[in-house]
């Protein structure tokens, strides 16, 4: 394992509801990472790279 523990990406989610899309940004090549090319897709696969999605919902009102 390397030890860095920043790989310089950043993941966003977008949408909610029945349908939510997790975006993963690159900043050291400045661009989406497009997940159905093997060469971005090995950029995720590397020592220490690590996504934990998660989900909550909000019950009640404002």
């Amino acid at each position: 394992m390397s030890g860095k523990t920043d790989h310089g990406l950043r993941a966003g989610l977008s949408g909610g509801g029945g349908r939510s899309v997790i975006r993963i940004y690159s900043l050291k090549l400045g661009r989406p990472l497009d997940l159905r090319k093997a060469t971005d897709r090995k950029i995720l696969v590397s020592d220490g790279a690590e996504l934990y999605p998660g989900w909550t919902q909000f019950v009640g009102s404002y």
